[in-house]
């Protein structure tokens, strides 16, 4: 009896501390993710110094600023789909705290000020931090699952809204105070520490299935699967509709519509956008929290596209009234909109097998930020944010329309029908 008690006690110790280290493990993830949305989106508070540089240059500096907003966004989207299967066959220690880490070396290689090296800069950063979300969706996937999945992915979206919040008011005033080369040597400095933190809390060496090679031909299948199903390509339009749409406002868009349209001075503008972060941090883990304790992710889908749709034409109609002293209501009303669009990540990767959460996520991640660096780049070829916006609107319209093909991902049995199947693979059956 005492025997069987000693083995009771030391199951439960096992189990706590597992439960311990995967919580360790998230946060590391967390804190990357922090830095991974400060990089993201810290240019919108940067036009007026990224124009010096550029006229100190002799660069043209419309597009040196679209340049410099947009680059992180091309290497970030171009790597969507390689940092899915690498996180996969890899394993999140190991890819996650190297793409971490390159993420910050990118940021100390444009504190080096010259434009050439600020581009280049950011696009190592999009590089680095392209492994994280998935990383995390990944460890998710893999250690928790779907019960609490809804819950963590919010409670990570609520700590990159953190980072968010610091690339707007908190970062404008760091610029007054170190400069724009102060600024990123700063952050890149603090995102090699979480390099390290990854490195040594993140347990999870990938699919184990005997190689390296092995895993990357099981995770290849996996997205072809993905690649041709209706699910999956119907998430995609609602992340372009949705997410793409609000993080290219707020790294771009915004300060041409606050400034431009409104009049609004700078400090004004950056006091806006820290209202919309802050109201997105707020409500994203309760939108993560309610679809986990509902039991349902599609119904917050369907709203959250046909929000956003509303959301972008009630800024043009700001717009076409005047009634720009709305603005304050109106950008804390976007923040809670933008949250909404957080279930499309578990969706993404709980209608199938969760050995290849990265794989899965990667595809719709890819569709999204690929938007985000056009949105930007339709500077050249919209006239004025208004037309932006009713773009962001008209998408957002397309997005909602499509989601009946979207299935409901919290049904029992959800996954167990679109995996990768065959004699190659130990994962590929039940």
């Amino acid at each position: 009896m005492a025997r069987v008690l000693d083995a009771g006690s030391q199951t439960s110790r096992s189990s706590r501390s597992a439960g311990s280290g995967v919580a360790a493990g998230i946060a590391a993830l967390y804190t990357a993710y922090f830095f991974s949305f400060f990089h993201r989106t810290v240019t919108g508070v940067l036009q007026q110094e990224l124009s010096a540089i550029a006229e100190e240059a002799g660069w043209d500096p419309r597009f040196f600023a679209v340049a410099v907003s947009s680059a992180y966004f091309y290497t970030y989207a171009a790597m969507q789909i390689p940092a899915g299967i690498l996180a996969d066959a890899l394993g999140t220690r190991r890819y996650a705290a190297l793409s971490t880490a390159l993420m910050g070396l990118g940021s100390v290689l444009s504190a080096l000020g010259s434009p050439l090296l600020i581009i280049a800069g950011r696009l190592m950063v999009g590089v680095g931090a392209a492994a994280i979300w998935v990383s995390m969706q990944r460890l998710i996937g893999v250690k928790v699952g779907k019960v609490g999945g809804g819950l963590l992915t919010g409670l990570g979206l609520m700590v990159g809204g953190l980072g968010n919040v610091f690339a707007t008011l908190p970062a404008h005033l760091l610029v007054e105070a170190l400069g724009t080369s102060g600024l990123f040597l700063v952050a890149g400095l603090a995102t090699l520490a979480a390099s390290a933190a990854i490195m040594h809390l993140v347990d999870d060496e990938g699919l184990g299935l005997g190689s390296i090679r092995e895993g990357l031909i099981a995770t290849l299948r996996q997205l072809r699967v993905v690649s041709k199903n209706s699910h999956s390509l119907a998430l995609s339009a609602a992340g372009l509709g949705t997410y793409a749409a609000f993080l290219a406002y707020m790294s771009f868009w915004a300060p041409l519509y606050l400034s431009g349209c409104a009049g609004l001075p700078r400090d004004r503008a950056a006091g806006l956008l820290l209202l919309t972060s802050l109201s997105f941090t707020l409500v994203v883990p309760l939108v993560g929290y309610a679809s986990d304790a509902s039991g349902r992710r599609k119904p917050v889908l369907v709203v959250s596209c046909a929000l956003h749709s509303a959301a972008w034409l009630a800024a043009v109609l700001l717009a076409c009234t005047a009634r720009w002293e709305l603005l304050p209501a109106y950008s804390v009303l976007l923040g809670v909109v933008a949250a909404t669009h957080s279930v499309i990540s578990p969706m993404a990767r709980e209608f199938y097998r969760p050995e290849f959460s990265g794989t899965t996520l990667s595809f719709v991640n890819g569709i999204t930020f690929a938007g985000v660096a056009l949105y930007q780049v339709a500077t050249y070829v919209l006239p004025s944010p208004l037309h932006a916006l009713l773009l962001f609107a008209t998408i957002a319209a397309v997005a909602a329309v499509l989601t009946p093909l979207v299935h409901e991902t919290m049904k029992e049995g959800a996954s167990s029908r679109w995996s990768t199947r065959g004699k190659t693979s130990p994962l590929a059956a039940r």
